[in-house]
């Protein structure tokens, strides 16, 4: 049985299971599209070569290549139900076949934000339930289908995989680590949705989670949305352009330092307009969260900032409180080599593990 650990998430769907003593994690942007896949089968022509998916009956490609390849609307998983639905069960799948699995037995923890935890954790299982705990999915090139069996399935709020990364090292056993120790404010920065947890020395208090989620709170509304519909403006070059395409712009910006965007004979740099949007969003983050949220972090001891949107605010933040206060997964020796982004889900796969030995 495979151990395995995904948390896809609105923006981003990353994954990780044990390889021998190594972890092994992969990544992509949670969208898809639909696609025909077929081969012109002629001599001498050049066709694009990527990745597709066959699942319930249609057939899809995923990722960057369903806003560069597809013709068709580009799909993304939103709304309160998402968890456990057809599309999140889909992008499970993919993770699934992107690790490198063929099919078989899995122990599979997944994760969903602390303020729908409590309210929707039964009704992901039953969901899953409705598809007797099994997804079946045949890629590119496969020559039958891979059938994955969930003979578990653990739901955890999203903030509870980082903090797992603290307490137990990557074979799930406890560290006895003491980084978490007094108050400490887990910040998880997302696509959709910002999650603010507040620990006392490494638990947290189950009666708040239902108001740690605040919807619609994230990149996507605060960065990428905006800087689309300012880019249609510029010229009819970019008319089509989509929040999928600056999000694309954007990581590989971070990556590479080139903001430039590219369509038809024109292109633009968003780099300017990006960074004034990034720090709008932090401010913004700081005067509802930190500052009105939680009194301005008075009596907390430190903050920890995760997920996808971490580098936009620890800088804004850092400067705003005295040295020490605000921390990445870079800060502390203990989870160091872990990304901000990848916190939950190698958190995750630790937190699988101990229990697996709980059990065994």
């Amino acid at each position: 049985m495979n151990t395995v650990s995904i948390d896809a998430g609105n923006g981003f769907t990353n994954a990780a299971t044990m390889k021998g003593k190594s972890v092994k994690t992969i990544g992509f942007p949670s969208i898809r599209a639909t696609a025909q896949g077929e081969s012109l089968n002629i001599d001498g022509i050049a066709e694009l070569d990527y990745e597709f998916y066959d699942w319930s009956g249609m057939r899809y490609v995923v990722g960057d290549d369903a806003s560069l390849i597809s013709l068709d609307i580009v799909e993304s998983h939103k709304g309160y139900n998402r968890y456990g639905n057809e599309m999140h069960c889909f992008f499970i799948a993919v993770a699934l076949t992107k690790l490198g699995l063929k099919g078989g037995d899995i122990d599979l923890t997944i994760f969903v934000p602390p303020g729908l935890y409590i309210a929707q954790r039964d009704g992901i299982l039953e969901r899953f339930a409705e598809r007797d705990n099994q997804l079946v999915i045949k890629v590119k090139g496969d020559r039958k289908p891979r059938v994955f069996d969930l003979v578990n399935i653990n739901i955890l709020p999203e903030g509870l995989g980082a903090m797992s990364c603290f307490v137990l090292d990557k074979s799930g056993k406890p560290t006895g680590n003491t980084d978490l120790a007094g108050r400490v404010l887990l910040l998880d920065i997302g696509m959709y949705t910002s999650d603010a947890i507040l620990l006392q020395d490494g638990a947290f208090n189950q009666e708040a989670l239902s108001s740690a989620t605040t919807e619609g709170f994230g990149i996507f509304h605060r960065i990428l949305q905006p800087l689309a519909n300012e880019v249609k403006k510029k010229h009819r070059d970019f008319s089509l352009i989509t929040p999928t395409d600056i999000d694309r712009v954007v990581r590989n910006g971070l990556k590479t330092g080139d903001f430039t965007l590219s369509s038809g004979a024109s292109a633009v740099d968003i780099a300017p307009r990006y960074t004034t949007l990034k720090t709008a969003f932090a401010n913004t983050i700081s005067d509802v969260i930190t500052d009105s949220g939680f009194s301005d972090l008075r009596g907390i001891d430190k903050v920890i900032v995760i997920g996808g949107g971490a580098g936009l605010l620890v800088e804004k933040l850092s400067s705003q409180y005295e040295a020490g206060k605000i921390a990445t997964f870079g800060d502390f020796q203990q989870v160091k080599g872990i990304s901000p982004l990848e916190a939950n889900t190698i958190g995750g796969l630790r937190y699988a593990l101990m229990k697996a030995k709980q059990t065994a």
